[in-house]
């Protein structure tokens, strides 16, 4: 097996909108904590190649996922379908397009796919010979933020409702054993901090720095699960979510890259013999749709001018809005018991465990996060209601809610790439 891996900084030099609150509408970022990264993985098994890239960004619409699939392809000759994008969602980043369209800047969409080519660039030229590990243990750093009040699911702490615990990572060593490259895989929301006016990668690219560190000359990666539905356990005060500190970020990522590291001293990671697969979907989700009345009262009464401003957008292209939201996903197959399967927007836990229970032979490394689509609920979710159904329908622009039987065709889309393998 060969590898490449590179990173380039994606922290703009300029005045910009932030993004990943609604306090955030039309605010400048007026300091940097920490840089933001895009990072880039590359995997090669003598027969085909596979990019992997994690961005320090909240996320981005699926257009970019677009350029960049056609740059790999056309410079070096990878299949589209093997490139995949993933955001680590910290909320302290830059508007980009997509979630974010009006604010987003034009210099900085070009800068950002430059700096993404950089990063393939340089990751085909650090191409060297290793070998590729699997570990998985669990972290309880993560509380899930649905709870049913009054016959109603609101956001508060809920210490007894499931949540994903697990903490995967992609280890790889060259010829002489040395760590060159670890890929972590962990579910929670980076919103540890609150509204900020300061870019930071947050607890994510924490937890690259502290392996960079520990291990000399290697390159970390963060990959976002199905982490829609948690927030960081440190943030729970009762019955509420309160703002904590940078040393609060600080702490959450030791003890998650600690445990990465505690797995590689006790030899706990499995030689993976890879056979690399891939392939990608798109799924037309059909929608409940509301009606032109349900975001005219919204425009009226919301207190966010950002949300507001959704409402007034859905309300001004009410017509020509489609009543399907596309889904983006896809597969990539590391080895015949280790999946990675990935889809846009933000997923929560319980369609995770709809995948892992159907592939119950398999390791799943799990990434939501693809693109910016919306919150894309399980059929439990949208039974159940709550934000992650409707409440945050009208920021992303959608002419309605998800309809049930959503798990049947993301479980179809997700056997059609597997069966072709």
């Amino acid at each position: 097996m060969h590898y490449g891996v590179a990173k380039e900084m994606i922290t703009p030099d300029f005045p910009m909108y932030m993004i990943g609150y609604a306090e955030y509408y039309l605010r400048t970022y007026e300091s940097v904590h920490d840089d933001l990264f895009v990072r880039c993985l590359l995997l090669d098994d003598g027969k085909r190649k596979a990019i992997m890239l994690a961005y320090d960004l909240l996320f981005h619409d699926h257009s970019l996922a677009q350029k960049v699939r056609q740059f790999a392809r056309s410079e070096y000759d990878v299949d589209e379908d093997a490139v995949v994008l993933s955001y680590t969602h910290t909320h302290y980043s830059v508007a980009v397009k997509g979630y974010a369209s009006e604010e987003a800047d034009e210099k900085y969409e070009s800068f950002l796919f430059e700096q993404t080519k950089r990063a393939i660039r340089k990751a085909f030229l650090n191409i060297n010979e290793g070998e590729l590990y699997y570990t998985s243990t669990t972290a309880d750093e993560s509380i899930n933020r649905r709870k049913l009040v009054d016959g109603q699911y609101i956001m508060a702490p809920n210490q007894e409702a499931e949540k994903d615990d697990e903490l995967n990572a992609f280890v790889i060593r060259d010829k002489q054993g040395k760590v060159k490259a670890i890929a972590v895989n962990y579910s929670c929301h980076p919103n540890i901090l609150r509204d900020l006016p300061s870019l930071s990668s947050e607890y994510p690219g924490r937890i690259c720095q502290i392996l960079e560190n520990e291990f000399y000359g290697s390159f970390a990666f963060f990959f976002q699960g199905s982490g829609a539905d948690t927030r960081a356990r440190v943030t729970a005060c009762y019955d509420r979510f309160v703002p904590r500190t940078y040393d609060d970020v600080d702490d959450m990522a030791k003890r998650l890259a600690n445990k990465i590291i505690r797995q590689m001293e006790l030899q706990k990671c499995q030689k993976v013999e890879t056979s690399l697969r891939y392939g990608t979907f798109c799924i037309k989700c059909p929608l409940d749709v509301k009606p032109r009345s349900y975001y005219e009262q919204d425009y009226k009464d919301d207190p966010f001018p950002a949300i507001r401003e959704c409402a007034r957008y859905v309300m001004d292209n009410y017509d020509s809005l489609p009543e399907t939201c596309d889904l983006h996903g896809g597969c990539l197959q590391i080895s015949k018991d280790i999946l990675v399967i990935y889809l846009g927007g933000e997923i929560c836990y319980s369609t995770k465990k709809l995948f892992k229970d159907a592939f119950p032979d398999k390791h799943i490394y799990f990434l939501g996060y693809a693109d910016s689509t919306a919150y894309v609920p399980s059929d439990k979710i949208i039974s159940e209601g709550g934000y992650e159904h409707e409440g945050s329908i009208i920021e992303y622009r959608l002419k309605g809610t998800f309809r049930p039987g959503i798990d049947k065709l993301m479980l179809d889309a997700v056997n059609g790439v597997v069966r072709s393998f």
